[in-house]
C-alpha cells in the first residue's frame, strides 16, 4: 500500500468525524488512539479533554500536517485558522485534488446552475422535491457511475490499492444510493463533502466539519495550550509489538481495515486488544466492504447503542461499526 498510503493524501476530510467526537465524549474516554488523516479526524478529539491523545499514521506527511494544524490552533482564533487553511493547504491533499477533478466532470455533465440550486434550500423536503422533480438526476447518476468506476479510482488516486469490494451492490448502485440518501436526509448547504465532490470547494459558511465548529475548536485549543498529542509513524497493527501505548479506552480506526487483506484482515482486532483497557471502544468504518472474516473474539458489537449518532454522519459512504473490548 506504499504508493498511496504513505503520501500526503488528506488535507480536508473524507469522513464526518463529529461522530467519533460524540461517541468519545459520551463514553468519557480518557486515553485515545486515532488514525491521523488530515487532523480533522484525530487532532480534534482533544476537544473532549482526554488525559492522553496518540495520533498514528503510516504517512509522515500526514503527521507533519497534523502538527502544523496543532501550531495554527494554538496561535490563532477560529476565523484566522480557517482563513489560513483555505488560502493554503486545505485542498492540496491527493484525495481532495481527485474530488476536485471529479467535480469538473460532474459539472460538465450535469450543469453548474442545477448543481448550485441543490445547495440553496433551507428545508430538506423542498430540496428533495427539487431533486426528484426538476434536477437532471439521470445525468448525475451517469456521472457518479463514471467516476465511481474502480478502474478510474485506481488511475486517478489509489494507484492499484483501491478497496476490493465484498458487498453485493455494484459500485454505481452503491454511490447513487448513498448520494440520494444524503439528498433526502441532510441539508446540502451544511454538507462539506457533497459541496466538495459536486462543486470542487466548500461554498457555504454553514458547511461544518470538526475543525470549523466553534465549540469544538475552542475546546481543542484549550487542551492544546496545556498538553500535546503523541505522534507515531507506524502501522496501527504494529503498535502492540513496540509497546508504545497501553490502556487505550477509545480507538478511532477510520476506514483503514477496508484495505486489509488475508491475515491482516482476519487478525487486526486481536492484535489491537493487547493495548486496550477493559471496556474500550473501537470505531471502525468500512468502505465498499463488510467485516466478513475478521476475528472479533473478546469484542462485543455495540453499534446499536450509537445508531442515532451514526445516522447523523453526513458523508454517508461508510458502514460504521462500534465494538467494545472485554478482557
Amino acid at each position: 500500500m506504499k504508493n498511496y498510503f504513505e503520501g500526503f493524501n488528506y488535507s480536508l476530510a473524507n469522513e464526518d468525524n463529529l461522530l467519533e467526537i460524540n461517541i468519545a465524549n459520551l463514553s468519557k474516554s480518557k486515553n485515545i488512539l486515532a488514525i491521523a488523516g488530515s487532523g480533522n479526524r484525530s487532532l480534534f478529539l482533544s476537544s473532549i479533554k482526554p488525559d492522553n491523545l496518540t495520533i498514528i499514521d503510516t504517512s509522515q506527511k500526514q503527521l507533519e500536517y497534523c502538527q502544523y494544524k496543532e501550531d495554527l490552533i494554538r496561535e490563532n482564533n477560529l476565523d484566522q485558522y480557517w482563513h489560513l487553511l483555505v488560502q493554503g493547504p486545505l485542498y492540496k491533499g491527493k484525495y481532495e485534488q481527485t474530488l476536485i477533478k471529479y467535480s469538473k466532470i460532474i459539472r460538465l455533465l450535469v450543469g453548474e446552475k442545477s448543481l448550485i440550486k441543490l445547495f440553496s434550500f433551507n428545508d430538506i423536503k423542498d430540496q428533495w422535491s427539487y431533486y426528484e422533480n426538476k434536477f437532471p438526476k439521470k445525468r448525475l447518476r451517469f456521472a457518479l457511475t463514471l467516476i465511481g468506476n474502480p478502474y478510474v479510482m485506481n488511475i486517478l488516486l489509489y494507484k492499484g490499492t483501491f478497496v476490493k469490494k465484498n458487498i453485493k451492490q455494484t459500485h454505481s448502485k452503491y454511490y447513487i444510493d448513498r448520494f440520494e440518501q444524503i439528498f433526502k436526509k441532510f441539508l446540502l448547504k451544511e454538507n462539506f463533502f457533497v459541496q466538495l465532490i459536486l462543486l470542487g470547494k466548500i461554498i457555504s459558511p454553514t458547511a461544518t466539519i470538526c475543525e470549523n465548529t466553534p465549540h469544538i475548536f475552542t475546546k481543542a485549543k484549550e487542551w492544546l495550550k496545556k498538553q500535546k498529542p503523541v505522534y507515531l509513524c507506524i502501522p496501527i497493527t504494529q503498535i502492540t509489538k513496540q509497546n508504545l501505548v497501553k490502556d487505550v479506552d477509545f480507538v478511532s480506526y477510520s476506514n483503514v481495515p477496508s484495505y486489509y487483506q488475508e491475515n491482516l484482515e482476519i487478525n487486526h482486532m486481536q492484535e489491537l486488544k493487547h493495548i486496550l483497557s477493559d471496556g474500550a471502544l473501537v470505531v471502525l468504518r468500512y468502505y465498499l466492504r463488510e467485516p466478513s472474516v475478521t476475528n472479533f473474539k473478546s469484542y462485543q458489537d455495540v453499534t446499536i447503542k450509537f445508531q442515532s449518532l451514526i445516522d447523523q454522519e453526513r458523508v454517508n459512504m461508510y458502514t460504521i461499526k462500534v465494538y467494545q473490548y472485554f478482557k
